[in-house]
């Protein structure tokens, strides 16, 4: 008997009440019930979430104080395959681009106006990935800035967007993508392309991580939460005593698939869709 299974998380800080997580989850659902591969599973529905405004990755992508998108995206295998892109712009899928880094480079991540070029090189067109909702965000975000000396965390907004899968072959996989904090430097990269932070995978499974990347880099917080699991303690005590170091105040999240099961937690608002079968 084989088991599939995928989740798909529309990043931290607001329930999310559409439709667009639902297929999202079904279609990447669908890759893995005709014996699809986990990684085309997660990189088809964290680029579904990139397509849609509604989200803070690819289209509909968090300005920087600047006025500028820049986009950070990876994707990792149990098998050992891990890509990534940082501070790249003007193109749709950042997440597509993080596996052609993997594939077609001996690198594991490009950055900035290097990850740019080498969309247009593998093919990607430009795109300009702002949107009305953006723009208003980011003048919200100027007006506070303009107020008060100490830069304050948007809410309000959905953060990063990723899924983890299991395919028939025993292999597990991550995708992530996101347009970053607002206040933002240019430049700025978060937890998102930095293996054992925003995305880990390993042979008994893979996580994904939401929120305030600054302080999930600094508590590694992904490879953190894996190594405690893998030493036998219950995965959602885990996750639960590694959010919980957290100030409420600190948006973030994770989710994770382990030895075929499901487990997420956040401080914050986090919507969450699974799919999953035995055959």
């Amino acid at each position: 008997m084989s088991n599939v299974i995928i989740a798909v998380h529309g990043g931290v800080g607001k329930e999310y009440t559409g439709n667009v997580l639902d297929r999202a989850v079904d279609e990447g659902f669908s890759i893995l019930k005709s014996n699809g591969s986990s990684l085309d599973a997660v990189i088809k529905s964290v680029t579904i979430l990139e397509d849609d405004p509604d989200f803070n990755a690819g289209t509909g992508s968090n300005m920087r104080l600047d006025g500028s998108i820049e986009m950070d995206a990876a994707i990792a295998t149990s098998n050992g395959m891990y890509g990534a892109v940082a501070a790249i712009q003007h193109v749709k899928n950042p997440v597509i681009v993080a596996r052609k880094v993997a594939e077609d480079t001996e690198h594991v991540m490009i950055v900035g106006t290097g990850a740019t070029i080498f969309a247009r090189k593998e093919g990607f067109m430009d795109y300009d990935v702002s949107t009305e909702k953006a723009r208003l965000r980011y003048k919200d975000a100027i007006k506070q800035l303009n107020e008060s000396s100490k830069h304050k965390y948007m809410k309000k907004f959905l953060d990063t967007v990723g899924a983890v899968a299991l395919d028939t072959n025993g292999m597990y996989s991550a995708a992530t993508s996101t347009g970053g904090i607002s206040y933002m430097l240019k430049g700025r990269v978060g937890d998102t392309p930095i293996f054992g932070a925003g995305i880990y995978t390993n042979k008994n499974g893979a996580l994904v991580a939401t929120g305030i990347g600054e302080l999930i880099i600094k508590k590694l917080l992904t490879k953190t939460i894996y190594d405690d699991i893998n030493l036998g303690d219950d995965p959602d005590t885990v996750i639960k005593r590694h959010i919980n170091e957290f100030t409420k105040d600190i948006a973030v999240g994770v989710l994770l698939i382990y030895n075929g099961n499901v487990h997420n937690l956040s401080n914050q608002p986090m919507s969450i869709r699974v799919r999953s079968d035995s055959f």
